[in-house]
């Protein structure tokens, strides 16, 4: 990709950029994680990747981190219904690529191991004070590692026990699940 492409979009202010990451519980109960990718939002596209942006930039790097430290793993692919997600166009390039996905609701954080581990990160990410945006990347990127630690194996591991609970009232968003 272009140098300009991924530059993040900043002023004085601030700096704004997404991140995105991986959690996967392997066979032997233990969870890896993949580092953070951190991307700009695509240009027009308000505080958001579009889909082939998505694709290009996140996509890809997590199929690479996937291929590289998990070869042969059989890894599916849970994602929430935001646009760049649900895309035809990333539809087709997940398909192509043999990357199985798990259908689940639109707008059903609580299906999501995930945002788990990113509710952790944002208290974890509370306790530093960096003063610098490398810093703050720093103070990201440990956090993100202490967080999935705390509860990826717990929120993937629920996951069934959430499914049940969603399937028997659809109407309601899951609370008090213990981890």
């Amino acid at each position: 990709q272009a140098a300009d492409e991924l530059a993040p979009f900043s002023n004085d202010n601030y700096q704004l950029v997404c991140f995105y990451g991986a959690i996967v519980l392997l066979p032997d109960g233990t969870v890896r994680h993949s580092p953070l990718i951190y991307a700009p939002p695509t240009p027009g596209a308000g505080d958001s990747l579009n889909a082939i942006f998505y694709q290009r930039v996140v996509l890809t790097q997590l199929l690479a981190w996937i291929k590289r430290e998990l070869p042969g793993l059989l890894v599916r692919w849970l994602q929430d219904g935001a646009k760049p997600h649900i895309a035809a166009s990333t539809t087709l390039f997940m398909a192509r690529r043999g990357m199985e996905t798990v259908d689940h609701p639109p707008q059903s954080p609580d299906l999501n191991p995930i945002e788990k581990v990113w509710a952790v990160l944002k208290g974890e990410l509370a306790k530093h004070t960096p003063r610098t945006w490398k810093g703050v990347y720093a103070a990201i990127d440990k956090s993100w590692d202490v967080a999935v630690q705390k509860i990826g194996k717990k929120a993937i591991e629920a996951l069934p026990r959430v499914m049940q609970l969603v399937n028997a009232n659809p109407e309601k968003h899951v609370k008090n699940v213990k981890y």
